[in-house]
């Protein structure tokens, strides 16, 4: 068919489709492979962050959830690479089997106006030439649908991947443009509590009622005591309020096992009048009233929050049930006021 493509004026496709489809496959196998270790990045993240404390982790947390919004970028990046080759990959083998087909019309009605001319005194040839412009039509169709195929997909697949990317794009980031803040919802905080800050833990522990030994910690309620964390000779560690090691610093508990490795050894009790509910409840009967910096920066205050014996918490027996907003009904008049002590 060589010959035939060449009498009409075009070349063969160069494209290889087999190569653009393998491409295609490579870009979504690495984009899988971002988007696992994406995965697995996040979740040392999230172990280093809880069983660690300081500043300079806190801050590299705060950070995290940017360079995150980046690895999903270059996710999708590379799915919508390997998606615009697989399909590159299938029009061009559907145009070179169309062009194909036109060649072997083209060349049968070429043959046979060669073999009729003796006998048509010159009608063949005519014959002849109107099977090439026709080929050459068909072939420019063919070309031309390509192009249009390539164009209204390429667009098409990079429009429907920025409407996708501006849906996922953190609202939050508008009120760095300018853009209304986000308000607070009180259905996701009554869902998902969110994680008290390390710097709000650390001020907690600095806080804490102590035993006589002005070491280990005294849980309001029951009196238990909740040993502090130690070192191998049985010092006790100490913090400076940025949870780096300090000897004239604070101590802090000993540090909870993971999930399913045994009981927890303290946790971080509400102020009597401080608890979660009431916040949540605050937010759910004003609704658009707090901005969720405002709801997280007061859920933050470390004058809410005690060290207390696992089960005196877990059994909300110390809990208050006078009603109303307790502490933070304060946040409707001029801010946060203290906590009793």
């Amino acid at each position: 068919m060589v010959w035939v493509i060449n009498l009409l004026g075009y070349s063969w496709p160069e494209a290889d489709e087999d190569a653009m489809a393998a491409a295609g496959q490579a870009w979504h196998a690495f984009a899988a492979t971002l988007r696992e270790t994406d995965g697995a990045a996040s979740g040392v993240v999230r172990e280093m962050t809880h069983f660690n404390t300081a500043a300079s982790l806190e801050a590299f947390a705060q950070s995290w959830p940017t360079d995150q919004h980046h690895h999903e970028l270059g996710v999708d990046a590379a799915d919508l690479t390997g998606t615009m080759l697989e399909g590159g990959s299938t029009a061009v083998q559907a145009t070179k089997i169309a062009i194909l087909g036109i060649l072997a019309v083209t060349a049968a009605s070429i043959a046979a106006a060669a073999a009729a001319t003796p006998f048509t005194l010159g009608a063949s040839q005519a014959a002849s030439l109107a099977a090439q412009q026709a080929g050459r039509i068909g072939v420019r169709k063919v070309l031309d649908a390509l192009r249009d195929r390539a164009e209204r997909e390429l667009t098409t697949g990079m429009r429907n991947a920025i409407e996708d990317r501006l849906k996922r794009i953190n609202p939050m980031q508008s009120s760095a443009t300018g853009g209304a803040p986000k308000m607070a919802d009180a259905g996701k905080l009554r869902k998902q509590r969110p994680k008290l800050r390390k710097s709000t833990q650390l001020q907690v522990f600095k806080d804490a009622r102590r035993a006589p030994n002005g070491e280990d910690f005294v849980c309001p309620e029951t009196g238990k005591i909740i040993p502090a964390a130690r070192d191998a000779n049985g010092a006790p560690l100490r913090f400076d309020e940025n949870g780096r090691p300090d000897p004239d610093g604070f101590t802090v508990p000993a540090p909870n096992p993971r999930s399913g490795a045994g009981d927890p050894i303290f946790h971080f009790g509400h102020v009597s009048d401080s608890e979660y509910r009431r916040l949540v409840q605050m937010v759910e009967d004003h609704p658009g009233r707090f901005t969720q910096k405002e709801v997280l920066d007061e859920f933050n205050d470390p004058r809410h929050y005690r060290v207390e014996e696992p089960g005196n918490n877990v059994g909300h027996g110390s809990e208050s049930q006078a009603p109303g907003y307790g502490h933070y009904g304060s946040m409707l008049n001029n801010g946060p006021q203290p906590p009793p002590q």
